[in-house]
C-alpha cells in the first residue's frame, strides 16, 4: 500500500478552477518542496543510525574494512542509502503526486552490488529473506519518518502552494 495524505481545500480548489495552468504549476512546486523535505528527512535519519537499527555484524564489518582498505568506512547501517534517496513528481492517473524512496539508482550502485537501491532497501524494510542477498535484519528506512511527517504534510503543501501562487504569504481568504 502506498501511503497518501488527501488535502481537503475549498480555497485550494477554487484557485485551480480560476487559474488552472498557474494552479497547476504552484502545486508543482509545492509537492516538488515536500517531496525534497521528506528526502531530507529520510536522509537525515538513515545518517543517524535509525531508530533502534541492530548495529552491523562482526563479519560485515571485516568486509568493508577490507573492501576500503586505508579509507574511511561506514559503520553505520545503511548509512549508503542516505545519498539514493529520491523524491519524484508527476501525474498518476490525472492527478499530480509526489513519489519520495529508492528508484533510479546510479549505475556505480548497481555495478557494486549487483541490483538496484529499491530491492537491498525493501530487503531491509521487511527483514525478508534473498537467495542472491541473505536475509537482513529489519531496518526500515521510510516508514517511520512518513509516520512523524505525515500529520504535517498537508499544511505544508498549502502553504507552499499559496506561497507559489501568489508570490508570497498565504492571504486570508474566504471563498
Amino acid at each position: 500500500m502506498i501511503p497518501t495524505v488527501e488535502i481537503d481545500d475549498r480555497q485550494v480548489q477554487h484557485f485551480i478552477r480560476v487559474s488552472p495552468k498557474r494552479a497547476e504549476w504552484a502545486l508543482r512546486e509545492a509537492l516538488a518542496a515536500a517531496g525534497g523535505h521528506l528526502r531530507k528527512k529520510i536522509a537525515g535519519f538513515i545518517k543517524r543510525g535509525g531508530a533502534g537499527w541492530p548495529p552491523l555484524s562482526a563479519a560485515t564489518i571485516r568486509m568493508k574494512r577490507e573492501l576500503a582498505g586505508q579509507h574511511k568506512f561506514h559503520t553505520k547501517p545503511l548509512e549508503i542509502f542516505a545519498r539514493l534517496v529520491r523524491f519524484k513528481v508527476g501525474k498518476s492517473k490525472g492527478a499530480l503526486q509526489v513519489r519520495v524512496g529508492f528508484f533510479n539508482t546510479k549505475s556505480w550502485f548497481k555495478n557494486y552490488y549487483g541490483t538496484g537501491a529499491a530491492t537491498i532497501a525493501s530487503l531491509h524494510e521487511t527483514g525478508n529473506r534473498s537467495s542472491r542477498h541473505g536475509r537482513r535484519p529489519v531496518r526500515p528506512m521510510v516508514g517511520p519518518v512518513w509516520q512523524r511527517e505525515r500529520g504535517k504534510m498537508p499544511k505544508y503543501i498549502e502553504d507552499k502552494f499559496f506561497k507559489n501562487f501568489f508570490g508570497g504569504k498565504r492571504p486570508d481568504l474566504r471563498i
